[in-house]
């Protein structure tokens, strides 16, 4: 959501602040991310099936974003209502993730009140 991204990892949701690498003109380190506790939701390792398909889920639920894993709650994070709420799909080029990757987006719209 905007600048910000979340990073799907054996044990939890982090956060990692999306940066133009060395073109950046913030002080947000590219490579940081942080532990997510305070958005943790459900189990403390995440549900992934190894070697199956995962099932993700974006909800917003007012001003909160719930990500659903695998059919749990895995983190909820409040939005700032300022915020930018576009959405994105995010990798980190230096890191190896085997196997192959498809993406199957569902998307519905609400139209604002």
């Amino acid at each position: 959501m905007g600048r910000l991204a979340f990073l799907m990892q054996p044990d939890g949701v982090k956060r990692h602040v999306v940066t133009n690498g060395v073109y950046d003109t913030t002080d947000a380190d590219p490579g940081a991310e942080d532990s997510g506790d305070e958005i943790r939701r459900g189990p403390k390792q995440l549900p992934l099936r190894q070697g199956q398909w995962n099932h993700c889920r974006l909800h917003l639920n007012g001003d909160v974003l719930e990500i659903h894993l695998n059919e749990q709650l895995v983190a909820a994070y409040p939005l700032p209502l300022d915020g930018d709420r576009g959405f994105g799909l995010f990798h980190i080029a230096r890191r190896s993730v085997g196997g192959h990757c498809e993406t199957n987006a569902n998307f519905r719209w609400m139209p604002k009140n």
